[in-house]
C-alpha cells in the first residue's frame, strides 16, 4: 500500500451538510479499499487562482491517506462523477519526500 496526499476543491456555498457528505464519501472510498486516512484537514472556502469553471472561490480539503491502486482508482472515479467537485490533485508521498540515501562511506 502506498501513501498519498490529495487536495480537492468543491464548489463554494454548498453548505456544511453537502461538504460533510462529500468528505464522508472520500473517507469511505479509502476505507473500503483497506486504506487509512492519516490526516484530514478541511481548509474552508478560499480564493482560487487562477479562476476556472467560472469560479473565484472554492472549498478546499487536504488529506493524507494510504490505499491500494484500486482504491486510488475508486477515489478518482468518485471525484470525476461528483458534479460539485471542481478539481483534485493527488500525489504519491514517496515522490515528494523520497527516502534519504545513505551517505557513501569513503575509505
Amino acid at each position: 500500500m502506498k501513501e498519498y496526499e490529495i487536495l480537492y476543491i468543491v464548489k463554494p456555498n454548498l453548505g456544511d451538510d453537502r461538504y460533510a457528505e462529500l468528505n464522508d464519501k472520500f473517507k469511505a472510498a479509502v476505507e473500503k479499499n483497506n486504506g487509512e486516512v492519516m490526516s484530514f484537514t478541511p481548509q474552508g472556502v478560499k480564493d482560487i487562482a487562477p479562476t476556472f469553471e467560472g469560479l473565484e472561490r472554492g472549498y478546499y480539503v487536504v488529506s493524507q491517506f494510504t490505499t491500494t491502486p484500486a482504491g486510488l482508482d475508486a477515489i478518482q472515479n468518485l471525484f470525476k462523477v461528483e458534479e460539485d467537485m471542481v478539481r483534485y490533485l493527488n500525489v504519491e508521498l514517496s515522490s515528494v519526500f523520497p527516502e534519504q540515501l545513505e551517505p557513501e562511506v569513503k575509505s
